[in-house]
């Protein structure tokens, strides 16, 4: 996988969209933490009711913003292996392609390198043929 181009800028991808949501994720929590320092004093200054209220507030933007990011996470989460199975069942695809043509009976993964036996090692055949063709990954919608 970390062989193969269009994965490499798929990832690319993933991450500036990573960094540019991690930037939002930022610039909320910095309000959130002006809000709770705000609670924390105007204690004299605001009745209990009103604390009270500013607290729920709080609280609900804080489970608002736990529950984007978890979201966020999920996001990221399900594209990665969403993609990673693209490129695996392309890899499958041209492993038993390899092995057909080379008379090879038996291939196992064994740390993402295909082997056959002791001897054979066709990694580097799989990762220039997957080379060879453009693979489309892509990123789902938030």
């Amino acid at each position: 996988m970390e062989n193969n181009k269009d994965f490499i800028l798929f990832l690319d991808e993933l991450s500036d969209l990573k960094e540019n949501k991690e930037s939002e994720f930022i610039i909320r929590e910095n309000k959130l933490i002006e809000i709770q320092n705000e609670i924390n004093n105007s204690n004299n200054i605001f009745n209990e009711n009103e604390i009270n209220k500013k607290i729920n507030q709080y609280n609900q933007q804080i489970s608002f913003f736990k529950k984007d990011v978890e979201e966020f996470n999920l996001f990221i989460n399900e594209n990665l292996n969403y993609n990673r199975t693209i490129i695996l069942k392309k890899i499958a695809e041209v492993a038993e392609i390899i092995s057909i043509n080379k008379n090879i009976d038996i291939i196992i993964e064994s740390e993402n390198y295909f082997i056959s036996s002791e001897n054979i090692d066709i990694s580097q055949l799989i990762i220039k043929e997957i080379n060879k063709n453009k693979i489309i990954f892509k990123i789902a919608e938030e």
